[in-house]
């Protein structure tokens, strides 16, 4: 065998053992079949993965490769959901999942009975890190901090009847989870849990007039931010969602507007971007219905509103829509909660349906 016979062999081999590029997909393409199991799904910060919770029965988290979507492993750990109770039928608020910022860490927080708890899991080897007594806290929002150091729960604490509102903070060392929270103080309702840029202030009573700023140590509120505007009786509603910016300068604000939709069914939705420099509204738009789910693009200039299976993109600086999305069928009767989340790479948008997890150009 001559030289240039190994040569011309040896980039064969190459060849063959490089991993060829994933297709780019089409509009509307389904990217996971899991008809009737998705029911919330998020990408890693890091862009690597997609973390999807089955709706039903298992209640299992799969991993995905968020490039080929090819299922990297199963996260196990959460009971099975119960058919016949009310509270663990949904996705949506009835579950979320969130990475860690550096990525490494995701946390589950499901709806059981009339409890919710989340479990904590290293993504590298599926380890469970941390899991809270399903009787010991009922939650309703989740975030890490930005530090990625600790663990922030909102929800209700108590026997029935005597419930107080609680925010509790468990902090993350050694790769576990602390067994007792670290914090634990009353404050007022919340509907997601958002820390500012600098990972030193929380977001709480985010409204349709606007929002309040606390320190998430102490609860302590330090500024509350409201438009006059918003104040009219025509934006009267209820705050369902919200998202910071990558950059932290802007919150995005999804909520329910008191009176008849759009379309004529159930309650109508606004969906309205804040400049938090300025302290003042960007841009506020009606949606046709309530709006469930809200997601920046990984460049911050898109952002999404899913609002009772209708998908609204707009450009971030104008509010201008680029595109809607219409008829998606969530898992939990057609509600608003069904979730939306950009891909890094090519800022595509992913979203959960009846059949599973479907793609869509942005614009």
């Amino acid at each position: 065998m001559t030289l240039g016979t190994v040569s011309l062999f040896a980039l064969a081999l190459l060849a063959q053992q490089k991993p060829a590029k994933p297709k780019p997909p089409t509009d509307g393409s389904l990217a996971i079949e899991k008809r009737d199991l998705a029911s919330v799904l998020t990408f890693s910060k890091d862009g690597k993965y997609l973390a999807v919770m089955d709706y039903r029965p298992s209640s299992k988290v799969f991993l995905y490769d968020a490039a080929t979507f090819k299922e990297v492993r199963t996260l196990e750990g959460l009971p099975p959901c119960d058919f016949n109770d009310g509270h663990g039928r949904g996705g949506g608020r009835d579950a979320t999942l969130q990475f860690s910022p550096d990525s490494k860490l995701l946390v589950a927080l499901r709806a059981l009975h009339q409890f919710k708890f989340f479990m904590v899991w290293d993504v590298a080897t599926g380890k469970v890190v941390g899991k809270l007594p399903t009787n010991e806290y009922c939650s309703d929002a989740v975030g890490f901090s930005r530090d990625g150091k600790e663990i922030v729960l909102e929800g209700l604490d108590g026997d029935t009847g005597k419930f107080e509102r609680k925010l509790k903070t468990w902090s993350l060392e050694n790769g576990e989870i602390s067994p007792k929270p670290k914090r634990d103080f009353k404050f007022s309702e919340l509907r997601d849990i958002v820390f500012d840029a600098t990972g030193a202030r929380i977001f709480l009573m985010m409204s349709e007039r606007g929002y309040q700023v606390a320190d998430p140590l102490t609860g302590e509120v330090l500024e509350e931010v409201e438009s006059k505007i918003m104040a009219r009786p025509q934006f009267a509603g209820v705050a369902q969602c919200a998202e910071l910016s990558p950059n932290g300068k802007l919150l995005a604000i999804g909520s329910t507007k008191w009176g008849t939709s759009v379309n004529g069914q159930g309650r109508a939705g606004l969906m309205r971007v804040w400049d938090l420099e300025k302290k003042e509204i960007l841009w506020n738009l009606e949606q046709p219905s309530q709006v469930g789910y809200v997601a920046f693009s990984a460049d911050g200039k898109l952002v999404a509103a899913n609002s009772m299976g209708t998908i609204n993109i707009y450009d971030v600086a104008t509010g201008k829509l680029q595109r809607s999305i219409t008829g998606v069928r969530g898992t939990c009767n057609d509600e608003p909660w069904s979730p939306i989340a950009f891909r890094r790479d090519d800022g595509w948008l992913a979203g959960v349906d009846v059949t599973g997890v479907r793609l869509w150009k942005p614009k």
